[in-house]
């Protein structure tokens, strides 16, 4: 009988070679396209990343070429002036003028790039821009009246009339400005926007307590050295301490390391192991002597990153009114020692006319049945005592250092 038409199979051909492989599957189109596009997006995101790193070399490369130019073309004004007058620099000094002020500098512009880099990379979209902002425009208000520069081979030796038109102080901030913006620039986009903080009592509290606070390291630092910080240093470092310190994985680290290239003493104490001695007594002459200059920017970026914990512990506190009245009288309490142990000391004098004519015991007693009467009324209220406590104990703190 012979098979039917649909399932016979011809005889083969001369050459011909029989199928093994049977009839052909179905091939599921969805996932080889899924694949494919998947394969597109990651070859994408590859060179996107691949560009932006490029770009973002850009910033540091033309810096380093800008200051080592400018630098060279310094020595050779300083060899003119110094042939005329008859002096010959020793072997070597070309490579120390150089460097000398190169590596420090290099240092505040990196400072200054990582700032805004990373404040980048934690979603910020107009705010990154405003450590470097501070740190070229403050000086425009100050005395000086000029933008401040991170690199400083902007000054031409022996040009002090006639400077070429890369010689004058607003060409040359505009130009490490945008320098300095450049690597954190390139990464624009890559992160995805940060969502809109929801503004309560206790995070503008935090934020008025750390101010304060740092304003008070400042002035204690200014008394005890003698020397009073950059303005512009400080005001670039606190901004970025704050815009960083509200992404946790970022605090306290990332705010006082970019204090130290900031403020220069990772550049100066470059420069002190480099041509210092490295017995351990030199390196710890030279530490101290480059940290005392340093600690107002370090500790101010230290206390102004404590800025979302401290928010995040009185937003905890409010869920709890009984925490917080323990925390006013503890405070006051702590307050009320430290003034009885300055002034039995002579170190400090009661100003407050009211607690000279009722005491002390009694000032203890009236804050803690006031508080009482907030926690019965407006238990969220209690937080503004607490903070202006934290700030007088910080005070507090400044007077025993001061007089230590």
């Amino acid at each position: 009988m012979a098979a039917p038409l649909s399932s016979a199979r011809l005889p083969l051909r001369v050459g011909e070679q029989p199928d093994l492989i049977g009839p052909a599957q179905p091939v599921d189109t969805d996932d080889e396209m899924a694949t494919t596009v998947a394969s597109a997006q990651t070859t994408g995101a590859a060179r996107r990343t691949l560009l932006r790193g490029a770009c973002s070399a850009t910033g540091p490369l033309l810096f380093v070429s800008i200051q080592l130019h400018l630098r060279v073309e310094n020595w050779h004004l300083f060899i003119r002036n110094a042939v005329s007058q008859g002096y010959v620099p020793p072997p070597g000094a070309e490579f120390h003028w150089i460097s000398s002020q190169f590596i420090p500098d290099l240092c505040v512009y990196l400072g200054v790039a990582a700032a805004a880099w990373i404040l980048v990379r934690l979603g910020f979209r107009y705010l990154w821009v405003l450590p470097a902002a501070l740190f070229t425009l403050v000086p425009l208000v100050t005395a000086y009246h000029t933008p401040g520069l991170i690199g400083h081979a902007w000054y031409i030796f022996g040009l002090l009339t006639r400077r070429p038109w890369y010689g004058t102080t607003r060409v040359a901030a505009g130009v490490d400005l945008t320098l300095a913006l450049i690597p954190a620039g390139a990464w624009l986009g890559s992160v995805e926007r940060r969502t809109r903080r929801d503004w309560r009592l206790a995070d503008l509290l935090s934020l008025a307590v750390v101010i304060a606070a740092e304003a008070i390291v400042v002035r204690t630092s200014h008394v005890v050295t003698g020397q009073m910080a950059v303005s512009a240093v400080v005001c670039s470092v606190g901004a970025f301490a704050l815009l960083a310190s509200s992404s946790r994985p970022w605090w306290p680290w990332a705010a006082i390391l970019v204090a130290a290239f900031v403020s220069g003493w990772m550049g100066a104490m470059f420069n002190d192991v480099r041509y210092g001695s490295l017995s351990l007594g030199s390196v710890a002459s030279d530490l101290r002597s480059e940290t005392l200059p340093a600690l107002p920017f370090l500790l101010s970026a230290l206390v102004l990153s404590t800025w979302e914990p401290l928010s995040a512990a009185m937003r905890r506190s409010e869920e709890s009114p009984v925490a917080l009245l323990v925390a006013v009288n503890v405070l006051n309490v702590a307050d009320a020692l430290f003034t009885q142990f300055a002034v039995g000391a002579g170190q400090a004098t009661e100003l407050n006319p009211l607690v000279r004519s009722i005491g002390v015991p009694a000032k203890v007693v009236g804050v803690g049945l006031l508080s009482w009467l907030l926690y019965r009324k407006r238990p969220a209220l209690l937080l503004i005592p607490i903070a202006v406590l934290l700030v007088v104990l910080a005070y507090h703190v400044s007077g025993f250092v001061i007089d230590a």
